[in-house]
C-alpha cells in the first residue's frame, strides 16, 4: 500500500497503516526554514517526517512538549520542535553540528536582523582592509593543498575581519556558518564529493571569496528571517546532555515527552574527514580533536565487539554470523554496533516520561553481501529494553545532496524506515 503525502496536508502520523510505503515529494521544492543553514551537513534527515510526528504528539498533549534527539546532528528534530512552541533537548559528538543546531534553533529578534544587515555592509566595505592573522588559520595538517595561494589568503583576511568585528555570540555564530559554506565552493576540492577530494583529471577552478560569501549570506539571512518570524519560541537555547548517544542522564523530574533520530548507519560514514576542512576554517575542530570524535562514532571500527551470548546476541545471530563466515572483523563491527545502540535504547527508555516515545528514522545496510535489516533488529532489541513496538512505515530518499565516491561498493541508502516505539507504563 502506498500514499503520497503532500506538504500542505496535515499528514497524521498516527494514520499510517504498519508497513505502508509513504511517497513525498522532494524537500527542494518548499519552504525550508533554517533547514538550509549549512544543508551539506551528511546524513541530514527529511524534516517532513519529526514535523508529522510533533504535529501529532502536540494533538495529545496539554503542556509544553520536550523534544530529544539523542543523534542530534544539524538539528532536524530541534528546528521543527521550535516551530511547534516545543523545547529541543539534544546530544550530539560533534562540536560543528552542534554549532549548526544552536544556530539553526536560535529566533532573531528584528533588533537583531537589523544588525546583521548592517554588519554585512561594514564587511563588505571594509574585508579587504584587514591584514590577514595567521593564528587564525586552520589547525589542520596540509590545510594548503586543499586552497589556492589567493584564495587562502582573502579566506584568511575575511575570517580575521569578521573575528575582530564581531562580539555577540548568536550573530558571530550565523557568520561562522555563513562562512564555512563558502569554505567548499572556495577550495580546490569537489564541490559534490561528500569526502573532500581533488580531482586531477578535471581540475576545479575555486569560486571567489566575496562573491561566494555574499550568495551564502543572502541564503542564510532568508532562512534565519523565515524561522525567526513563523515560531513563538524567542531566544530557546538547545537542553544539550553531552556529547555520548549512547549513554545519558536526564533528570527525573524534567523528563522528555518524546525522542526523534535517525541513528548513524552500521557502515556509518566519516563524518569528520566529510566536513574537516568547514569545522577547522570555523575553530571547531583540529587534527586531535577529529581523531577523538572519530574514535566515537557509532559504527566505528574501533568500537568493535566480540559477539558473546546475550540478549542482544540472540537477536542479530542470524545476521552476524552470516557475516563473520566471510570476513570475521566486518562482524565484530556490525555487532558493535548494536551493542551500542542497545545502550541508546536503554538510555532514551530512562528519559522519557511515562507512556512517552521513541521514533527512529533507520537506513538499513548490506553488510558484505547480508542485507542486515537495522530497522527490524532495533525495533527487536527496543523490547528487550522496555518499549512496545507500535508503529512501522518507509519511504524512498528523493534528495541526495551530495556524492559518495564508493566506486559502486555500498552505494547510497535508497529507502529509510521510521519506527515508532511506546514506552510501557511504569508500574506503581
Amino acid at each position: 500500500m502506498e500514499s503520497r503525502i503532500d506538504f500542505n496536508d496535515l499528514y497524521n502520523h498516527n494514520a499510517v497503516s504498519w508497513g505502508e510505503k509513504v511517497t513525498f515529494p522532494s524537500t527542494r521544492r518548499y519552504k525550508q526554514y533554517t533547514h538550509l543553514l549549512f544543508n551539506r551537513y551528511p546524513a541530514r534527515s527529511i524534516s517532513l517526517v519529526p514535523r508529522a510526528i510533533l504535529r501529532s504528539c502536540k494533538e495529545k498533549e496539554s503542556s509544553q512538549v520536550r523534544v530529544l534527539d539523542p543523534f542530534m546532528g544539524s538539528g532536524t528534530t530541534a528546528v521543527e520542535a521550535c516551530l511547534q512552541d516545543m523545547i529541543p533537548v539534544g546530544v550530539e559528538l560533534d562540536p560543528f553540528a552542534r554549532l549548526v543546531s544552536d544556530v539553526s534553533v536560535w529566533a532573531y529578534t528584528a533588533s537583531e536582523i537589523k544588525q546583521i544587515e548592517d554588519l554585512y555592509l561594514q564587511i563588505e566595505a571594509s574585508w579587504k582592509t584587514a591584514k590577514p592573522d595567521e593564528t587564525l588559520s586552520p589547525k589542520l595538517t596540509n590545510i594548503h593543498y586543499w586552497f589556492d595561494t589567493d584564495n587562502f589568503r582573502e579566506m584568511l583576511r575575511l575570517k580575521t575581519f569578521l573575528y575582530n568585528l564581531l562580539d555577540n555570540e548568536p550573530i558571530l555564530n550565523f557568520y561562522k556558518l555563513v562562512f564555512a559554506d563558502i569554505v567548499r565552493p572556495c577550495s580546490l576540492a569537489e564541490r559534490q564529493s561528500l569526502k573532500p577530494y581533488i580531482s586531477k583529471k578535471y581540475p576545479k577552478k575555486p569560486a571567489g571569496v566575496w562573491d561566494s560569501f555574499s550568495r551564502s549570506f543572502i541564503k542564510g539571512l532568508t532562512a534565519i528571517k523565515e524561522f525567526s518570524t513563523n515560531t513563538t519560541n524567542k531566544h530557546v537555547k538547545i537542553e544539550w546532555l553531552g556529547n555520548n548517544g549512547t549513554s545519558f542522564d536526564m533528570d527525573s523530574k524534567n523528563r522528555v515527552d518524546v525522542a526523534i533520530t535517525s541513528p548513524p548507519y552500521i557502515n556509518a560514514l566519516d563524518y569528520v574527514r566529510s566536513i574537516k576542512l568547514e569545522s577547522s576554517w570555523i575553530d571547531c575542530g583540529n587534527d586531535r580533536l577529529f581523531s577523538s570524535i572519530k574514535k566515537h562514532h557509532i559504527g566505528e571500527a574501533n568500537r568493535a565487539k566480540p559477539i558473546v551470548a546475550s540478549e542482544i546476541f540472540e537477536t542479530i545471530a542470524p545476521y552476524t554470523s552470516e557475516i563473520k563466515k566471510k570476513d570475521n572483523r566486518r562482524s565484530e563491527i556490525v555487532s558493535g554496533y548494536f551493542y551500542d545502540m542497545f545502550d541508546n535504547l536503554q538510555s532514551v527508555y530512562k528519559s522519557l516520561a511515562e507512556s512517552g516515545e521513541y521514533h527512529m528514522i533507520v537506513g538499513n545496510s548490506v553488510i558484505r553481501g547480508v542485507q542486515v535489516p537495522t530497522h527490524e533488529l532495533l525495533a527487536k532489541l527496543a523490547t528487550k529494553a522496555g518499549f512496545n513496538w507500535i508503529g512501522y512505515y518507509s519511504y524512498d530518499i528523493k534528495d541526495h545532496r551530495t556524492s559518495i565516491p564508493r566506486k559502486g561498493q555500498g552505494g547510497k541508502i535508497k529507502v529509510e524506515h521510521v519506527i515508532s516505539l511506546k514506552k510501557k507504563e511504569e508500574t506503581k
